[in-house]
């Protein structure tokens, strides 16, 4: 295959970029220069292409070379990288950039210039970084603060000339004639430089790849803001994404003025008295739960037998108890007879859900052979748990051990006094 190198050696000659060009172009033809395999696949060099290389902040094009996956594309030292998934087997291939995905982020990077512009012109706030995922654009400017209504004047601001549909020129100039430019930030680069000017909106240096017109980015949206190192990160949906965001909210006001069968403009008093309704009801159910904690531990009191040593144990079940109302329960129960010739082993079993709650606790001045517990009761429920003295807590998984638990509780601790005796 003449012409083709199986290792990059040598200098190549410069790839045609064929994305400046024309940034609408998605099918092309070439001709293969260098390919070799690394680690991220192979690693193919072409005298002519279609795909943009990552950079700018602007993510790498996708598509495929001769149907092979083209799963990135990387600039190095002035060569441009395509690396596939496969081996083409031919010098002349075709390749297919993937319209959709070079499009979204068009309309992101150009629709970051503008609202970069505005913002600049509008309160100084200058752009310090960009991010372009795959889910929003965000703007990271050098303020520690941006008033919401500042927000949504830029928003309006970068819409209306989004609706003005102004063209986005692409010029390429020298370093040395840059003065001739407004740049909005100091250009980085020397030698040839790329410009990307929007009437007298924004002007910058910049490699990416741009819509033709500022109506191509269809509408920007702010989502929200962060804070990142002392400044202001502004979130943007961008392009048709959103779109896809105002249909997606759409869709949940919707279902959200059924499901409250409210209007617009009163759905929010309607959640926020339904949240203090529940706010309420959670409060009275656990003062019920409380109670109940309360009375069972009373029941469960009643029923507890002696020890050798004429202490007592009191074991039982507490359903439908949170653990922290089963530990308060515990910790009472221990603490009756805190004092007193008499002590108190406790152990409290519940099911909440789908969840088994265990907690054990004892008196001041007895011991509780946890260690013990842990070996040879633990695995009868599947629980895990602990804790230090006087109280032990967890969870287990096997329901059906509960009964074994309690009864082997009181074995063990009947055992432990015998010994001592």
């Amino acid at each position: 295959m003449e012409g083709r190198s199986t290792v990059f050696t040598g200098e190549f000659l410069m790839t045609e970029k064929l994305y400046y060009e024309n940034p609408g172009q998605t099918e092309f033809s070439a001709r293969i220069l260098g390919i070799e395999k690394d680690k991220k696949g192979w690693k193919v060099v072409l005298d002519r292409t279609c795909f943009y290389p990552e950079g700018g902040g602007q993510p790498a094009d996708r598509g495929t070379i001769n149907g092979i996956s083209v799963i990135d594309v990387q600039k190095e030292n002035g060569k441009i990288f395509h690396y596939l998934n496969d081996k083409p087997e031919n010098d002349h291939i075709t390749g297919k950039v993937d319209w959709d995905h070079r499009f979204d982020y068009m309309q992101q990077h150009t629709g970051q210039h503008i609202l970069s512009g505005v913002l600049k012109r509008m309160g100084d706030f200058d752009t310090v970084s960009v991010h372009q995922g795959e889910e929003y654009t965000t703007i990271e400017i050098a303020q520690q603060e941006i008033a919401e209504e500042e927000i949504y004047r830029a928003e309006d601001l970068a819409n209306e000339i989004i609706n003005r549909n102004i063209p986005v020129e692409a010029v390429w100039t020298t370093s040395d004639k840059l003065d001739a430019f407004p740049l909005r930030r100091e250009a980085k680069v020397t030698g040839k430089v790329r410009i990307i000017r929007i009437d007298d909106i924004d002007c910058v240096a910049c490699g990416g790849l741009h819509t033709a017109t500022t109506g191509e980015v269809g509408l920007v949206k702010n989502i929200g803001t962060e804070r990142i190192r002392g400044r202001v990160r502004l979130v943007w949906k961008i392009g048709k994404r959103a779109y896809r965001d105002y249909r997606q909210k759409t869709e949940i006001i919707s279902r959200l003025i059924d499901m409250f069968s409210a209007r617009l403009d009163d759905l929010i008093e309607k959640i926020e008295k339904q949240q203090e309704e529940l706010v309420k009801r959670a409060r009275t159910i656990s003062e019920l739960q409380k109670r109940l904690a309360e009375m069972s531990a009373g029941i469960l009191c009643e029923k507890a037998v002696e020890t050798p040593s004429g202490n007592r144990i009191v074991v039982g079940r507490m359903d439908d108890i949170p653990m922290d109302s089963l530990r308060k329960a515990a910790i009472k129960l221990a603490e009756e007879d805190s004092g007193k010739a008499v002590g108190v082993y406790v152990c409290l079993l519940g099911i909440e859900g789908e969840r088994l709650n265990w907690c054990l606790s004892v008196s001041e001045g007895l011991d509780l052979p946890f260690d013990r517990i842990r070996r040879e009761l633990l695995p009868v429920i599947g629980g895990k748990g602990g804790g230090k003295y006087p109280l032990w807590q967890g969870i287990g998984e096997k329901i059906e051990g509960l009964n074994l638990f309690l009864e082997n509780f009181k074995e063990i601790i009947n055992s432990m006094e015998r010994d001592k005796s």
